[in-house]
């Protein structure tokens, strides 16, 4: 991911990111997230989706609150589909290759454990890189969007393809609303800018 931090270095504050380096971003951010969580015990694509997924809420509760309401549910259903046909281009064969590699391993963590770590880790991650390039909290939204289309567009033939994104919108849509009940914001953990202190 080395490769890609000299354009945020090169940002004035309030220049916008044109969308083709948010679908540029996201996509090296995937290959190198595939690849550390596969280290680190997260084998499988469907805990690495589910880990993506929730890090959208994290992310949504946690990144740029002050950039206004975002949501990645609606989002996710809006952008998927053209995101999963964009993966598909010749261009990401590469990284749709990446996103197929098994690597052998034991999963020594629970399922939940594995959702957590992934989850969080991911967070952190795309935080540290949405930051250095001033990526706004809809731009990150649209990151963790194109991150999970890329998985689906890896994964899955192309005549079944309308079929698993419209099952996996349902299915992100369900977890996301448990997910996000039981999630608090940093801000409802830590106390607003520690008023009371």
């Amino acid at each position: 991911m080395d490769e890609i931090m000299p354009l945020g270095q090169n940002l004035t504050i309030g220049e916008v990111i044109p969308m083709r380096d948010v679908v540029r971003i996201s996509v090296e951010v995937a290959d190198g997230l595939r690849r550390s969580m596969s280290r680190n015990g997260i084998q499988q694509l469907a805990d690495f989706v589910n880990g993506m997924a929730f890090a959208g809420i994290l992310l949504q509760k946690n990144y740029r609150p002050e950039d206004g309401p975002v949501s990645f549910v609606d989002t996710f259903r809006k952008n998927v589909s053209s995101y999963t046909k964009m993966m598909l281009r010749p261009e990401y064969d590469e990284s749709r290759r990446e996103m197929m590699v098994h690597r052998i391993g034991v999963a020594d963590m629970s399922p939940t454990e594995m959702l957590v770590t992934a989850g969080l880790s991911m967070q952190e991650t795309i935080s540290t890189i949405a930051e250095e390039y001033g990526l706004s909290a809809q731009d990150v939204m649209e990151l963790v969007t194109i991150v999970i289309a890329l998985a689906i567009a890896a994964s899955t033939p192309e005549e079944k393809l309308d079929i698993v994104v419209s099952g996996m919108s349902e299915g992100i849509t369900e977890k996301t609303k448990v997910w996000d009940q039981l999630i608090p914001s940093d801000d409802e953990m830590l106390g607003e800018d520690d008023e009371d202190y």
